[in-house]
């Protein structure tokens, strides 16, 4: 579904889009904490990969494999993203890989 809006509550509740190669291209405008789930299915499985925008109050980003710690990925930084403006942020996907 190219081109799609979805409008989220603040929750964990993940809306589940197929996508399953090519890039993925999202807006978001939020205060913190924006969660993306990459899995193969059009529900939570695995694997799965959580990518995490703006927590820790905005300070930081990370990867999640499986929902599982470590992280895969985590770099701090300084507002990520904004309440009042979106922020645009691509994905290339190529397929799943398990490390």
């Amino acid at each position: 579904m190219a081109g799609a809006d979805i409008a989220t509550a603040d929750s964990l509740q993940y809306i589940y889009r197929p996508v399953t190669s090519g890039s993925l291209h999202i807006e978001v405008r939020a205060p913190s904490n924006a969660h993306i789930s990459l899995t193969s299915a059009n529900h939570e499985t695995e694997p799965m990969y959580e990518i995490l925008l703006g927590g820790w109050e905005n300070t930081a980003s990370t990867i999640r494999y499986n929902r599982q710690k470590p992280d895969k990925v985590h770099d701090s930084c300084y507002t990520v993203l904004c309440q009042v403006e979106q922020k645009k942020f691509s994905h290339c996907l190529t397929r799943f890989i398990k490390t």
